[in-house]
């Protein structure tokens, strides 16, 4: 019992840490940045609100939906308060087609990657990109907000990436002429469906 309560807990604290609070945090920097509230924003911020809130319904763990279908939807909630670009294709996305949990463990390091990028740094672009190396597949986040702060004390976003992840690490991109200024690298261990990633 304490371990389905555990489950659920962390899938309740997850869902309105990533989706939810992403959904919340775009739409203030969209509101914050039209002179007058809208009726379009303020139906667009519902929309994406239920949308995400509608993932707290879902079977605790990760994001089963297709790649595409959440990549699509973290597009949207971030459109017009960061722009977002990345290297995902539909060849890379069928080449991992068959790895579903490591599809679902990119999303969440995408998702909070992004979130903390904009929360965080103030990131007003951010570049994703996906690369399959033999039984990795590789994820490299790139923003263009504030550098990182040494000695921030990490919040649960980073214990989830750190969860999912075969590996993690935050660098800070030195004189690079594009504007980027911090990075996140990780990598996932590309498994068939139904086995974990392990360390």
């Amino acid at each position: 019992m304490r371990q389905e309560i555990w489950v659920l807990q962390r899938h309740l604290a997850a869902t309105l840490h990533g989706p939810v609070q992403a959904a919340l945090f775009s739409s203030l920097i969209k509101f914050g940045q039209s002179e007058q509230l809208k009726e379009a924003q303020v139906a667009e911020l519902i929309d994406n609100l239920q949308s995400s809130m509608a993932q707290l319904d879902a079977e605790p763990g990760l994001d089963r939906r297709a790649f595409i279908e959440v990549w699509s939807e973290i597009v949207d909630f971030w459109d017009g308060a960061c722009e977002l670009e990345s290297n995902i294709d539909e060849s890379l996305i069928n080449e991992i087609a068959t790895s579903a949990q490591a599809l679902s463990c990119a999303t969440e390091v995408i998702r909070e990657s992004i979130n903390n990028a904009v929360r965080h740094g103030e990131a007003s672009k951010v570049f994703v990109e996906l690369k399959v190396d033999s039984s990795l597949l590789r994820i490299k986040v790139r923003n263009n907000g504030k550098p990182m702060n040494v000695n921030r004390i990490e919040g649960l976003g980073s214990e989830l990436i750190r969860e999912v992840t075969h590996s993690s690490e935050l660098v800070a991109l030195q004189n690079d002429e594009s504007g980027w200024v911090t990075e996140l690298r990780a990598t996932v261990v590309l498994s068939p469906i139904g086995q974990l990633a392990q360390r």
